[in-house]
């Protein structure tokens, strides 16, 4: 995998927060929603990236706000 510059690294974080997506931002979206909702989305089998888009958040900070400790048991759940 190719590594990425510095430059490269603050370009794309500069899109991100752009884009309204850097971290604070992207996990204060998706506690808004709650992970109640987004587990009952997943039961219902609706996409990463259709819940991500619907939260204005990337599927990567979707990704990340699922693993968190106060999400991952309700998170596995759902996948199950």
């Amino acid at each position: 995998m190719e590594q990425k510059t510095p430059a490269a690294k603050l370009a794309n974080q500069d899109a991100a927060m752009q884009r309204g997506n850097h971290k604070g931002e992207a996990r204060a979206a998706l506690d808004a929603i709650g992970i109640e909702e987004i587990a009952e989305q997943i039961a219902e089998c609706v996409t990463y990236r259709e819940i991500a888009e619907s939260a204005g958040v990337s599927t990567g900070s979707l990704s990340n706000w699922l693993a968190l400790d106060a999400n991952a048991e309700v998170y596995a759940r759902a996948r199950s």
